[in-house]
């Protein structure tokens, strides 16, 4: 297994900053260069939830963020790269997922989408 087989990262940034599009483009990347290992992206939608929902109101985001952390405790291993595409914007919860990643004595990461002041991104 490679030196590239254990690593969690966390993509952070604002919403339509780009963080889904650099996570696809960073997992694509990882499986055309290391294909024995395991590449996953952890998302809303990988859980079957919905964006615009999960996001309505700070109680459904707050449990939004427990269910994402239960995945990423689950999905967390040393032969596997596991990529968490969602706000992550509170860093306390960043916390909690970096020291998963200790436990679990996996690299981990934080990935920062910005996007310039007043420059807005469009996804067709």
């Amino acid at each position: 297994v490679s030196t590239f087989s254990m690593a969690l990262v966390v993509m952070c940034g604002q919403p339509c900053s780009g963080k889904s599009e650099a996570a696809a483009c960073l997992a694509a990347a990882l499986r055309s260069s290391v294909p024995d290992v395991t590449v996953r992206v952890i998302d809303e939608s990988s859980l079957h939830l919905g964006r615009d929902e999960s996001y309505k109101d700070m109680v459904v985001e707050k449990n939004l963020r427990g269910v994402l952390r239960s995945e990423v405790d689950r999905s967390v291993s040393r032969d596997g790269i596991i990529i968490v595409d969602s706000l992550n914007n509170i860093k306390g919860y960043r916390y909690e997922l970096w020291c998963l990643a200790r436990a679990s004595g996996i690299r981990y990461c934080v990935g920062l989408e910005r996007q310039a002041s007043g420059e807005r991104r469009t996804l067709i």
